[in-house]
C-alpha cells in the first residue's frame, strides 16, 4: 500500500473587530486645535487678497462660531504700522470694513511709491541732461567727482530732550505716557502743561466750588475752546468756572489770588486763571468768559454766571424763596406721632466723639442753647 496523501488544511478568516467607540476612522482626521493654532501663527504676507485667502482656509477647517469676527481679530493683530492704527480707529469694525481699510491702504502705498519712483526718475533725467549739455560745451570727458553725503544734524527733540534722527517714529517719547501731565508723546523735561503758576501768591478771595450736588444724573453740555470738545458739568451753586489745565496752553494762563472752597469745606489750591472764547458748537456762538485752572482730575464747570450767560438755563427769579419769617425760633407747629404701644422703647446711648472735634461740638451746642433753639436735660425723660 502506498502512503496517504495529507488532507489540506483549510484556514477559515475569521477577523477580529475593534468595539466601535476604539475604531480608528480612515481617511483624513481634523484636529481642530492644531487647525486653530494654524490660524492664529498664520504670518502676514503680500498681497493683502493672498493673505485673506489663506486666512479663510484656515478658518473653514477651525469651526469656529463666529468665523467673521475671528478672521477680523486675526487681521488687526498681524498687521503693523499705520494699517493696524487705521484699523484701531473704527468704532464698529466688521470684516468687511477690515478688508476694504486693508485694501484701500494696500492700493494707496503702491500710488505712493509708484509716484516716489517716477519722481526719482524725472530728477535723474534732469541731471543727467544739464551734464550732458556742459560736456558738449567744453567738449571735455570729465567724471563727476563723488562728493560725500553731509550726515544729518542732530539736534535737541523738543518731545523727548535727547538727540535722534528725524521722524516721530525715531523719538523715544513717542507712545509714552507723561508722568507731569499724562498726556501722550513726550517726556516729563519737554512737558509744556500749564503745572504751576501761582505758587507764590496769597490767596484774598474766597470762592465756591461744585457747592452743591445731589449725587444723581448731572446735567453736563459739551463746548469748545483751543479746538477742544470740552464737557462741562452745569453748576448753578458755583461761583467760578473751572478747567482742567490739559485744555489751557501755558501762554494764557495767568497767576490768580482766587482761594476755592470745596462742597465739602476742604480747601484746593487753583493752577492759575485764563480768559478763554467759549464756542457753542450747536449755534457757533462765541463768549469770552474767566476759567480757574484746576489740576487734571478735577471736573470742568461752569458756574451760575456762565450757565446763565450762554443760556444753558433759565433762572425764574419769581420762584425764589425770598424770606423766610417766623413768631418764635424754632415753632414749626404741632405734630401728631403714631407710635406703636406693643413696641418696647429703648434707650440708645450717646453718640461718641472724637477728641479733637469735642470743643467744636461744645462750642455749637452751647450756641444754639444760647438761642433757645435747644433745651438742655440732665435726667432721663420718658
Amino acid at each position: 500500500m502506498g502512503e496517504a496523501e495529507p488532507t489540506p488544511v483549510q484556514v477559515y478568516n475569521c477577523p477580529f473587530r475593534l468595539p466601535p467607540e476604539l475604531e480608528l476612522t480612515t481617511g483624513n482626521v481634523s484636529n481642530e486645535v492644531l487647525e486653530s493654532h494654524r490660524f492664529w501663527k498664520l504670518p502676514y504676507q503680500d498681497p493683502f487678497d493672498s493673505f485673506l485667502t489663506d486666512l479663510k482656509t484656515r478658518a473653514a477647517s477651525c469651526n469656529f462660531k463666529e468665523p467673521e469676527r475671528m478672521m477680523r481679530d486675526k487681521i488687526v493683530f498681524t498687521v503693523t504700522g499705520k494699517l493696524q492704527e487705521l484699523l484701531l480707529r473704527e468704532d464698529k469694525l466688521t470684516l468687511d470694513r477690515t478688508i476694504q481699510v486693508c485694501r484701500a491702504y494696500e492700493q494707496s502705498n503702491r500710488q505712493v511709491k509708484e509716484l516716489r519712483e517716477t519722481t526719482l526718475k524725472v530728477n535723474k533725467l534732469h541731471k543727467s541732461d544739464k551734464y550732458m549739455h556742459s560736456k558738449q560745451k567744453t567738449e571735455k570727458k570729465k567724471e563727476i567727482p563723488k562728493t560725500k553725503q553731509t550726515p544729518y544734524k542732530k539736534k535737541d527733540c523738543e518731545f523727548c530732550g535727547y538727540k535722534h534722527e528725524p521722524g516721530k517714529q525715531k523719538c523715544p517719547a513717542w507712545g509714552k505716557c507723561c508722568e507731569q501731565c499724562g498726556g501722550r508723546n513726550h517726556f516729563k523735561a519737554k512737558c509744556k502743561k500749564i503745572h504751576s503758576v501761582c505758587q507764590e501768591e496769597e490767596f484774598n478771595e474766597d470762592q465756591w466750588l461744585k457747592a452743591v450736588s445731589s449725587g444723581g444724573k448731572e446735567v453736563t453740555a459739551i463746548m469748545r475752546i483751543n479746538e477742544c470738545d470740552i464737557r462741562f458739568q452745569l453748576d448753578s451753586a458755583a461761583d467760578v468756572n473751572t478747567i482742567s489745565q490739559r485744555y489751557v496752553r501755558k501762554e494764557q494762563c495767568k497767576p490768580t489770588k482766587i482761594h476755592l472752597n470745596m462742597w465739602n469745606k476742604t480747601n484746593m489750591k487753583p493752577l492759575g486763571e485764563a480768559d478763554l472764547t467759549v464756542v457753542n458748537p450747536r449755534t457757533n456762538e462765541k463768549y469770552q468768559l474767566r476759567f480757574i485752572v484746576v489740576p487734571n482730575h478735577y471736573t470742568c464747570l461752569l458756574g451760575l454766571e456762565a450757565v446763565q450767560k450762554l443760556k444753558l438755563i433759565t433762572i425764574n427769579n419769581e420762584k425764589f424763596i425770598a424770606s423766610v419769617s417766623s413768631s418764635d425760633l424754632g415753632d414749626l407747629g404741632t405734630a401728631h406721632l403714631h407710635v406703636d404701644p406693643n413696641v418696647k422703647p429703648k434707650t440708645l446711648p450717646c453718640r461718641k466723639i472724637p477728641i479733637a472735634l469735642q470743643s467744636l461740638v461744645r462750642e455749637e451746642l452751647q450756641k444754639l442753647e444760647d438761642r433757645g433753639v435747644l433745651i438742655p436735660i440732665t435726667e432721663p425723660t420718658p
